[in-house]
């Protein structure tokens, strides 16, 4: 915003005035979207500034009391302020409306009294003068410009001191001193011959050199008034040629050269006429800006149509040779200037090209160093003879390297393109055997998840193609097949031969995608849908690229097999240098090409985890964890990191996480946030939502770290994040706090159920199951037939799920949890003298004393005989 403001005030200052309103209107909008005040009110009080150079006095009001509304009330913006009332006090005066301005510019100068400012007192001081010189009192103009001087010596302000001394010495003239005036003014300009300030510096020259003509010293004058239109032209001002022109008229008139005073005053009337144009065009400008309505569109409108009567009046004024004359200048100067900017264009679109690709290029080299790193010692390594362990996360290191590798490669190719630098190379090949060659690669990968794979190549002979360009796109078609394609389903690869052109089709089962997805599914970075974990949304824009540049026709459809079914028909090449390719390269294709590509699409071991057993769970002190994730690496990785701590169980997606949870109620779930099926969040929201796992503390792993995703987890009643990459000993840590902080308020339910029960299942924090334990204890205690398997019945929970579910929140088994609730209302019962020990062991629910008293004398340390002589003894 500072860099348009000041921009935008440059280009005033060369009278560029469109230039000037568009980029401060610019600073606008970006204050506004950024809710900047003070951005705001700067740009709004620099807009009213270039309405006023232009003389549009009326729209420059409005940014200057929009600025003053905006600063009021607000002792930060007093500075704002005071700039606001200077550009009103300014427009009074231009209207001749002298005590309003003069009103403006005491207020303005009382803020920058108060602020200390100097420069601020210069500029009011200076205005005030201004309008006293306007009424004649020119004393006290001479007054308040002698105070201006004053305080810009102070800040050695060449413009402030040409200024005044312009305007002192304009007033001398007026007295009838002219030595003093020319000295003032002679002054001023040598203050500004050297000044960038074109406005300012041009006011005190047209001055001087019309002070000049007035006392006869015509010959200085002439030099001067050749300057003021050289440097008009230069900066294209038709406001200062005009008045240029008409010093010129003048000074000629004086010498008594009439024909040149003559041309000169015609060449004023054009550029007057000019000025006016251009005047309405920033006036337009301003209308487009400020309102995007029918009512400004009218202004427009009218304001055009004045401008086209002007240019018709200014037409008329000139003859018809001069006018053939401008308009072939007009014509050759908007074509070159049209041939220059496509020019530019192109140049910078091709400069960006080539810094894009070079940045990728860059990534790509800084990427691939340390990958190569990574990967070489690793494979060196695999070549020993390893321990088990450190075998296995070595191969997991090193596939996820390729795979970062892959990707790093996929966003070169796609840069490539892009930059136009990706090159068809055309060769004479076999490309069935090629595609055989692709296809049969994936074989030993399909198996692994018992997916039925055919592959069914026709014939192609030999013929131009590009087999590079073919090997990405039906490697990134199978890649996405395979990433997609569930267990025990199908994969199939197809080409026929045309007459000119070969097919290449791929089909696979799995979720059907509704249409608005499929027709997305070529953009870049596209990944949405509910099994978009582990995709980048890069191949598939790669391969479109890809085609566009072969010329092949792409499509996607479902088959009648209900199958996505990605198609590719690529034509023959035009002739290229004439080499054969090896066929049995193909044939014969490496394994580590399309390493990476297996990430996320097979099983990492031949053996699967078996989970524990939920007897020797409950049998185990250890805790019970549930690692929750869709990638096989990561998931093998954690459950390798609790080994021996925890007892743990497995998922691969969302949807059997919640059914391992509410099946086994595990003391704490770790989940990853983007998943297959069922994400993160809703299984977190599901879990906490249901009585059995609502105590459940949970782990969300995520990528995302803005704060609008780590909002979106706690809103789902996540327990706690863990952002990606992360190590094993901070992970640990989290689930060891979150585990023992369920310990220890189980431990404190538990003494406070046996203290006061229904006072706590009243306010508990677990909702329906507090509901259901309160319901058993109101309802279902004295009934003696009451036992584990009736009281699983009432909570719609298995046993071991019951049980898991009263361990974690209450710290009780369930016949115990029974027990002590009886014997707490056979405490009450107690207290009723009239009924014996016999009678309230049978009232809450026991069937035999012996057992009865045991279990009083467990919770209460004395037996229930005991208790009621004491209980008796404290009332007597």
């Amino acid at each position: 915003m500072k860099d348009l403001n000041r921009q935008g005030t440059d280009a005033r200052n060369s009278a560029d005035y469109k230039e000037a309103i568009n980029l401060h209107f610019r600073a606008l909008n970006l204050a506004e979207t950024a809710e900047d005040t003070l951005g705001q009110i700067y740009a709004l009080n620099n807009i009213g500034t270039d309405l006023r150079r232009t003389y549009s006095n009326i729209e420059a009001s409005t940014y200057h009391y929009l600025a003053l509304e905006l600063s009021d009330d607000n002792d930060k913006y007093l500075k704002m302020r005071a700039m606001a009332m200077n550009g009103l006090g300014n427009i009074f005066l231009a209207l001749n409306r002298n005590k309003q301005a003069e009103k403006y510019f005491q207020q303005a100068l009382s803020i920058e009294r108060e602020l200390n400012n100097t420069l601020g007192q210069a500029i009011n001081y200076a205005n005030l003068a201004e309008t006293y010189h306007i009424n004649n009192d020119l004393d006290s103009a001479l007054y308040y410009y002698n105070a201006s001087l004053k305080h810009n010596n102070i800040i050695d302000s060449d413009i402030g001191k040409a200024i005044c001394k312009r305007a002192m010495g304009l007033i001398y003239y007026k007295i009838g001193d002219e030595n003093r005036a020319l000295r003032l003014l002679e002054e001023a300009f040598a203050l500004m011959e050297d000044s960038k300030d074109a406005f300012h510096k041009l006011e005190v020259q047209i001055s001087l050199a019309e002070t000049y003509i007035n006392i006869g010293k015509t010959a200085i004058s002439e030099i001067h008034v050749k300057e003021v239109l050289s440097q008009a032209k230069a900066l294209n001002s038709f406001d200062y040629q005009h008045r240029g022109y008409e010093l010129l008229a003048k000074l000629k008139e004086k010498q008594e050269l009439f024909h040149t005073a003559f041309e000169a005053k015609e060449m004023a009337v054009v550029y007057r006429d000019s000025v006016l144009a251009q005047n309405n065009e920033v006036r337009i400008l301003e209308l487009e800006n400020r309102y995007k309505s029918r009512e400004a569109d009218q202004k427009i409108h009218l304001l055009t149509t004045e401008n086209t009567l002007t240019e018709k009046n200014k037409k008329t004024q000139q003859n018809i040779f001069f006018l053939l004359i401008f308009l072939l200048t007009l014509l050759i100067g908007f074509l070159y200037y049209r041939y220059n900017s496509k020019l530019k264009t192109a140049k910078e679109l091709e400069k960006i090209n080539e810094i894009k690709t070079k940045f990728f290029s860059n990534i790509s080299h800084e990427f691939r160093t340390p990958l190569t790193l990574i990967k070489a010692p690793l494979e060196k390594w695999l070549e020993k003879d390893l321990p088990v362990d450190f075998d296995k996360d070595a191969r997991v290191m090193l596939r996820n390297s390729e795979r970062l590798l892959f990707l790093v490669d996929q966003l070169l190719s796609l840069s490539k393109v892009d930059s136009g630098s990706f090159k068809i190379n055309p060769q004479y090949a076999d490309l069935s055997v090629a595609l055989r060659g692709i296809g049969n690669y994936f074989l030993h990968i399909v198996k692994e998840k018992s997916i039925d794979y055919k592959i069914a190549i026709d014939a192609s002979g030999k013929d131009w193609v590009d087999l590079h360009i073919i090997e990405i796109i039906v490697s990134n078609f199978l890649s996405n097949a395979l990433k997609f394609t569930p267990e025990n389903g199908s994969i199939s690869i197809i080409g026929e031969k045309h007459k000119d052109a070969y097919t290449v089709k791929v089909a696979n089962s799995g979720e059907r995608l509704p249409f608005e997805e499929l027709a997305q599914i070529f953009d870049r970075f596209y990944t949405k849908g509910s099994t978009h974990s582990g995709s980048t949304g890069i191949g598939l824009s790669l391969v479109k690229e890809l085609c566009l540049l072969y010329d092949a026709k792409l499509s996607v459809e479902y088959n009648k097999d209900n199958e996505i079914e990605f198609t590719v028909v690529f034509p023959s090449l035009p002739q290229g240098e004439l080499h054969e390719v090896d066929d049995l390269a193909f044939e014969n294709l490496k394994i580590d090409r399309f390493q990476a590509i297996r990430e996320g699409s097979v099983k990492l071991d031949s053996t699967t985890r078996e989970t524990d057993r939920v007897d020797d769970v409950l049998l185990s002190n250890k805790p019970l964890l549930l690692v929750v994730e869709d990638n096989n690496d990561l998931r093998n990785y954690i459950l390798d990191a609790f080994k021996g701590i925890y007892n743990t169980i497995e998922a691969k997606d969302g949807e059997e996480g919640i059914a391992a949870a509410l099946e086994h109620i595990p003391d704490i779930i770790i989940t990853d946030i983007m998943m297959a099926k069922v994400d993160g969040l809703e299984l977190c929201n599901t879990l906490k939502l249901d009585a059995a796992t609502n105590h459940i503390p949970i782990v969300i792993l995520t990528a995302l770290n803005e704060e609008r995703d780590l909002l979106a987890g706690l809103k789902n009643k996540a327990d706690d994040y863990v952002t990606k990459p992360f190590g094993a000993n901070i992970l640990k840590q989290k689930v060891r706090n979150l585990v023992e902080v369920r310990s220890v308020m189980s431990q404190k339910y538990r003494k406070e159920f046996i203290i006061k029960p229904l006072d706590l299942l009243i306010s508990g924090g677990e909702d329906s199951f507090a509901r259901i334990l309160k319901d058993v204890i109101e309802n279902e205690i004295t009934n003696s037939d009451f036992g584990v398997d009736e009281f699983c019945e009432v909570a719609a929970m298995s046993r071991s799920q019951l049980y898991r579910k009263l361990k974690a929140t209450v710290d009780m088994s369930v016949s115990e949890f029974i027990r002590v609730h009886r014997v707490k209302l056979a405490s009450e019962l107690l207290k009723n003298k009239n009924l014996n020990v016999t009678d309230v062991c049978y009232s809450s629910g026991f069937t035999d004393t012996s057992y009865f008293s045991k279990s009083f004398k467990d919770v209460f340390k004395v037996p229930p005989t005991e208790y009621r002589k004491k209980l008796h003894a404290d009332n007597d």
